[in-house]
């Protein structure tokens, strides 16, 4: 598996947008592959990826200031089937009409 982790939590605040967040995600979709390659275990692949969601969305959820409290239920619910994606999605709506 790669030595390098890439994960939101070390991008700063002016590098939170959907171009730069979406050249990371591209940036961690190859190394799995280079790591599938490399007979890494898919479960272990699988978890990576779950864990990079789940960062990027405490994070994004951080940056705009949302209620801290209401942090878990976002996470139940990706949990529970919600699509990432359209997390993100909410997320960077309530904040285009925000700002």
């Amino acid at each position: 598996m790669t030595d390098t982790v890439i994960t939101p939590q070390h991008l700063g605040d002016d590098q939170l947008d959907p171009i730069t967040l979406k050249a990371q995600f591209q940036q961690l979709l190859e190394q799995q592959k280079q790591d599938f390659l490399a007979n890494v275990p898919v479960a272990e692949l699988v978890y990576q990826r779950t864990d990079y969601m789940d960062a990027l969305l405490v994070r994004l959820w951080h940056h705009f200031g949302f209620d801290q409290s209401l942090l878990h239920w976002s996470r139940w619910a990706a949990m529970a089937g919600v699509n990432y994606t359209l997390c993100l999605i909410l997320i960077y709506s309530y904040f285009a009409k925000h700002r």
